[in-house]
């Protein structure tokens, strides 16, 4: 890294420091058959109650004694769960010098990172406060907009950590002609990047031992129009907002495709069918109203039956929110990636190498570590995680099964984990198998994180991205000054437009 980047570097001082301290890190156990409950396979366990960053999976800095490295190769689908729960818990909890501030809202949002001006200063930081654009509703790939069952519009905000924000500025993609000089855009082949084999994300080259990686964060944020009115008991709130999803993605030494990690709120919306661990009922896990499935409009059928059918037309659930073209309308959501039911029980905590159960491991760390948290966080659980079978270099093109076509001479790497893994409150209308209502005809076998995020990215017209990462879709300057034209606190009391 050159001096610039070390010098932005030293801002995240404060949010990781932790990890560098020995006292504080997880003890290691004696090398045992995995149980997927919070420890990883070489014998280290998060710290639930003060997680500690790890730069790569199941590796804390500075350990003592020192953390062994879990390879790509070997590490199993439990440890990348546990991984992606780890750093979950590491950015909603603080740290002493913020102790009343979680770690994510102290990074910065878009419209910081990415107006640094023609002289890059240092991170810039939060604000640790909420703000959103009311121009930027729609969801990722279709636009959609979500609306709850109160009518109120889901609103979303991105932001990016000190390491993101280094290869940004260190390597001159923070604006738009910046980016494109780096990017070289191919108008034959649909904007993409000639140089997206040259666009890589902190860390990059060949590096001796894990370090960290960059990390950006994107949420989900219920309205509930008025600050008084967000039920802090429930919900993380930043005044009228109530967090809903959390997807966060984290470059690592082993896995440089990113592992791509969504935690939800309980009371989002349920499984589409019996069999899962959020079954149709009259009401959410936290006896409150589901926020996205409104149990007085779905067919009567369906809460006899505790199956929404999302595959009959017109679908039950996940149909089409814009049905004229003219105006978004509430849906009934459901989710048809279930986790496992049955918690912590031995189905679900064992760790098959052979044959990966996904669902089930994760049900198992839901139930062992949620229980654990105080307060609202005992509320959000993880839906899944999703990386690639071995792992790719931090600076390896590569193209993905299933996603993609293979080229001859670069890797054709399989997605492992939660393959078609998408949040219902960012990728409503892109979920595993809900087909009565399809946007782009993928969700049978395409749906998940790699149907848009790819090298080089071939979904859409011009979908510039750096690294896998769609940043450079804020870059152009007149969407940038509308989004920031429209940014409002949340503490504001204003009427939100639709």
């Amino acid at each position: 890294m050159r001096v610039r980047t070390l010098s932005l570097l030293a801002a995240f001082a404060s949010l990781a420091s932790s990890a560098a301290v020995a006292a504080e890190a997880p003890k290691a156990k004696a090398a045992a058959a995995q149980l997927c409950n919070g420890t990883f396979s070489n014998g280290v366990s998060i710290n639930v109650k003060a997680a500690v960053y790890m730069p790569d999976v199941g590796y804390i800095t500075n350990a003592k004694p020192p953390t062994p490295v879990i390879t790509a190769a070997n590490q199993t689908v439990c440890d990348v769960h546990t991984f992606a729960w780890n750093q979950f818990l590491y950015l909603t909890q603080s740290d002493p010098k913020t102790p009343t501030v979680a770690r994510f809202m102290q990074l910065a949002p878009w419209y910081h990172a990415l107006t640094v001006g023609p002289k890059p200063g240092p991170y810039p930081g939060g604000p640790t406060d909420l703000r959103t654009a009311f121009l930027d509703q729609g969801q990722a790939g279709t636009d959609g907009h979500l609306i709850d069952t109160a009518n109120q519009t889901v609103r979303y905000d991105i932001r990016f950590d000190p390491y993101m924000y280094a290869s940004i500025v260190d390597q001159n993609y923070y604006t738009a002609p910046l980016f494109n000089t780096a990017c070289n855009p191919d108008p034959a082949n649909n904007g993409n990047c000639k140089n997206n084999d040259k666009i890589w994300m902190i860390p990059s080259g060949a590096n001796e031992h894990p370090e960290p990686g960059s990390t950006e964060v994107k949420t989900a944020w219920r309205d509930f129009g008025l600050p008084t009115n967000c039920p802090s008991s429930q919900y993380f709130c930043q005044g009228r907002f109530g967090l809903v999803g959390f997807h966060f993605v984290n470059k690592t030494f082993s896995h440089g495709e990113w592992i791509w990690a969504s935690f939800e709120h309980v009371a989002n919306d349920p499984d589409c069918a019996p069999g899962g661990d959020e079954p149709i009922a009259p009401m959410s896990p936290i006896n409150s109203n589901w926020s996205f499935f409104n149990t007085k409009t779905v067919p009567s059928d369906v809460m006899s039956s505790k199956v929404c059918n999302v595959t009959s037309n017109p679908p039950q659930c996940n149909f089409n929110p814009n049905p004229t073209g003219k105006a978004f309308i509430p849906v009934n959501v459901c989710r048809t990636d279930m986790i496992s039911a049955g918690g912590a029980s031995s189905a679900n905590c064992t760790v098959n190498t052979s044959s990966p159960n996904n669902a089930g491991n994760v049900a198992c760390l839901n139930a062992t570590i949620m229980p654990q948290l105080s307060g609202v966080w005992r509320n959000y659980k993880m839906i899944g995680s999703v990386w690639v079978a071995g792992g790719v270099g931090p600076n390896q093109d590569f193209r993905i099964q299933m996603f993609q076509s293979q080229v001859q001479g670069i890797p054709y790497v399989a997605p492992s984990g939660f393959t078609n893994l998408a949040d219902t409150t960012m990728e409503t209308w892109l979920q595993k198998g809900s087909t009565g209502y399809d946007p782009f005809g993928t969700n049978a076998k395409q749906a998940g994180c790699f149907l848009c995020h790819n090298e080089p990215s071939a979904f859409g017209k011009g979908n510039r991205q750096a690294d896998m990462s769609h940043f450079p879709g804020k870059l152009p300057l007149l969407k940038l000054q509308a989004l920031k034209a429209t940014l409002i606190k949340a503490s504001d009391t204003v009427k939100a437009p639709r």
